[in-house]
């Protein structure tokens, strides 16, 4: 006869085995101060997906004004800390993507993502 725990536990694995996993992938990216890769220009990596890079309160902050972005992946940025609130589009590489509109010079935190 089956335990309670036993078919518990086979339920959870089964349930387990259907969840699709997101890669991750870790990028570097370039972000520079300046239009078109000028002035200042910072080397981050960031794990796709999840990971959020903030910059309240640093040199950084409000500072940010191009980035290049690999092939293959999209960076969008946020005017908070914890990438949430107001955001910039999704800016897809490969290349070099100059920061418009509501978040050139807003810019205090960005994520990435696998196309």
């Amino acid at each position: 006869m089956f335990s309670l725990l036993t078919i518990i536990s086979a339920v959870g694995l089964a349930t387990a085995a259907t969840t699709p996993l997101v890669q991750r992938d870790t990028i570097t990216v370039t972000i520079c101060k300046g239009q078109d890769l000028t002035g200042n220009c910072m080397f981050p990596s960031i794990i796709t997906q999840n990971q959020c890079l903030g910059y309240s309160n640093t040199e950084w902050d409000n500072n940010m004004q191009s980035i290049n972005v690999p092939s293959g992946y999209r960076c969008r940025f946020w005017d908070s800390n914890n990438c949430n609130g107001d955001s910039s589009d999704d800016l897809y590489g490969p290349g070099t993507i100059n920061i418009r509109g509501n978040m050139r010079n807003k810019a205090t935190s960005f994520k990435c993502y696998k196309n």
